[in-house]
């Protein structure tokens, strides 16, 4: 027979095996609850990265967002769809070109440098003419870009730049699409009466990618039935617009003006509005604080922009 003070220490013992397996199932059941949490969350974790992920992924299937560098003049970059355009190039340093004749301020052009060199002018996987006045598309250009590099034009150009040795001239006639780009060709007026007909032809384009802004780059034009009806039909939600109110002595400006900006403004009051064509050429009259005050006036500074050269714009 056992003693009592067997029993008792049996018992303890039994009663200390209990706690301490209770315990154990206490301490099991805590590291399952929390294993269970930390799965929770990292699924949470996991969703929050696969959005994220998805978003990047968007963001690189656009090649990044469009963007624009305002060189000189009307000179400038357009990174769309992971490629760049180079549109309107003129590569002459300053002052290496005569002025304007028959217009105001008789200054060598163009009246300032570029703000940056030839070389990184010239990085494009495309140059966009929208035509070829020494302004748009000077000697320099001619000699300098690469003669395999798409040039896009107008149909009356193709044949000048055959003669001058590019060899994927690329005329759009109205409309082509190349690198997932569709260009269309746009009409405009370059100056009114008899001197706009002198001054013809010009073109602008409207350019549509999938997940960009639709641009419209409405060229030398003053405001005009054509680009009334560019903005109509094809709805941009970016506008580059060319400014500066060009102008020879006699007769109205060739390119836009104030009222001419404001115009665009009134009948896409959802665009986006670039103003460039300024303080670069002698004949270009109106200035960029002469502009920016009058936006400020009309409180259009929301939406209209004006660069300096060199300077980036993203949409």
């Amino acid at each position: 027979m056992c003693r009592i003070d067997e029993i008792g220490q049996v018992t303890t013992a039994f009663n200390g095996m209990t706690k301490n397996l209770a315990d154990l199932v206490c301490c099991i059941a805590i590291f399952f609850f929390t294993m269970f949490e930390i799965f929770r969350g990292l699924q949470g974790y996991k969703k929050v990265w696969y959005n994220l992920d998805s978003k990047c992924q968007s963001f690189n299937q656009r090649g990044m967002v469009m963007k624009i560098r305002h060189l000189r003049h009307a000179t400038f970059h357009l990174h769309i769809q992971g490629v760049t355009l180079l549109v309107d190039p003129v590569l002459s340093p300053a002052a290496a070109m005569t002025p304007i004749d028959n217009s105001p301020n008789q200054r060598r052009n163009p009246l300032v440098e570029l703000p940056v060199s030839v070389e990184e002018v010239m990085t494009a996987d495309g140059c966009l003419l929208t035509h070829t006045h020494r302004d748009h598309f000077d000697t320099a250009a001619g000699e300098q870009l690469p003669k395999a590099l798409p040039v896009f034009c107008q149909p009356e150009d193709r044949d000048k730049l055959h003669l001058l040795g590019f060899t994927a001239v690329q005329p759009v006639d109205p409309v082509i699409t190349w690198r997932n780009i569709e260009l269309i060709r746009t009409g405009g007026q370059h100056g009114t009466g008899e001197i706009g007909r002198k001054m013809a032809p010009v073109s602008g384009y409207v350019l549509k990618a999938a997940t960009e802004p639709t641009l419209y780059i409405a060229g030398d034009t003053v405001w005009c039935p054509e680009v009334a009806e560019t903005l109509s039909i094809h709805k941009p939600e970016v506008i580059v617009l060319y400014g500066g109110a060009a102008r020879f002595n006699q007769g109205e400006p060739i390119t836009m003006g104030k009222e001419d900006i404001f115009r665009v403004c009134q009948h896409a009051p959802a665009a986006k509005v670039v103003v460039l064509h300024m303080e670069a050429i002698n004949h270009c009259l109106l200035t960029r604080a002469e502009l920016n005050e009058f936006i400020q006036q009309e409180r259009l500074g929301g939406r209209v922009r004006v660069p300096a050269d060199g300077q980036w714009l993203d949409f």
